[in-house]
């Protein structure tokens, strides 16, 4: 039963920390992207301008 509880918390713990890496990853990125597709459009009509 001991065995059981540790393996089924290890498991928990597990899963948040993927969970968080991955939410941590996606929040880091997003604006990384937002801020590559600011730069593709206002690119050109700051060259042209």
């Amino acid at each position: 039963m001991n065995t059981t509880n540790i393996l089924l918390l290890a498991a928990t713990n597990a899963t948040y920390t993927v969970r968080f890496s991955l939410i941590s990853i996606i929040l880091l990125t997003i604006p990384h992207l937002i801020y590559q597709v600011i730069r593709l459009f206002c690119w050109p009509a700051r060259k042209q301008g």
